[in-house]
């Protein structure tokens, strides 16, 4: 496997498809709204990558969060179309084109764009992490972690709330102690990239569920490509959720 050709190729298509859903951000259509909001543009990105995936790499399975096409591979390639799709029809320009591509689970290339600030972020196993073509270098100063920011990524809504208010709140407090600040900005893929070049000193996905994992694929081989650890935990608590620690190593 040409593994830096194919992140070439990657990068390729990832920026087509930020040009596509930036230039319909005015203009797209809400297809569904619960569990997650769909788009119009969000399926015809995944049609799209769908078509590209079938044509280069016809062997590999293929998960996304409207159609899967699961087969006896070691390979997987994951795509979140829209990143933040609540963000993207709001106009917030917190929003990415993620996709990856997984080796028995694992990222071995990955890349995010976020249309509107043009940034370009991209990683291959072994090779260093890249913005816009140039290698990323981990600058983080963590002297005390008092000054610094953690981004938490609490991917549950209103109706799981209960369920699991008690322990955010309890985790919350932890880490307003330990911090001094705590961001949650709802776009994991983004966040993990910003942490990358230094804009915050760590990332928690507490609760993170199986299918969410697409969101994130890409994005955690950025941090780690960049010299960044990912510690991934089963939850004591919620055995159907993952918790996923980045930080300085």
């Amino acid at each position: 496997m040409d593994i830096k050709n194919i992140q070439k190729k990657l990068e390729k298509i990832v920026l087509s498809y930020g040009k596509l859903a930036l230039d319909s951000q005015e203009s797209n259509s809400i297809i569904r709204y619960s569990p997650n909001i769909c788009t119009d543009i969000d399926v015809k990105i995944e049609q799209q990558f769908s078509e590209w995936v079938s044509h280069n790499f016809p062997d590999y399975s293929l998960i996304m969060e409207e159609s899967s096409d699961l087969k006896d591979s070691r390979y997987t390639w994951v795509l979140d179309a829209i990143d933040g799709s609540k963000y993207y029809i709001k106009g917030v320009p917190l929003w990415t084109v993620t996709a990856a591509l997984l080796e028995d689970g694992q990222p071995i290339i990955g890349v995010v764009y976020q249309p509107q600030s043009k940034m370009l972020f991209s990683a291959s196993k072994n090779n260093g992490a890249f913005l816009n073509g140039k290698k990323i270098i981990c600058q983080h100063n963590l002297q005390d972690s008092e000054n610094e920011q953690i981004s938490v990524d609490l991917t549950f809504g209103s109706k799981n709330y209960k369920q699991y208010a008690g322990y955010v709140s309890t985790l919350l407090d932890e880490l307003h102690q330990k911090f001094y600040r705590v961001r949650s900005f709802g776009c994991g893929s983004l966040s993990l990239c910003w942490l990358s070049v230094g804009m915050f000193s760590a990332y928690m996905a507490p609760l993170l569920k199986p299918e969410k994992y697409i969101d994130i694929a890409a994005g955690l081989l950025i941090a780690t490509e960049s010299g960044l650890r990912v510690q991934k935990k089963p939850n004591k608590q919620f055995p159907e959720v993952t918790t996923i620690l980045v930080d300085l190593r």
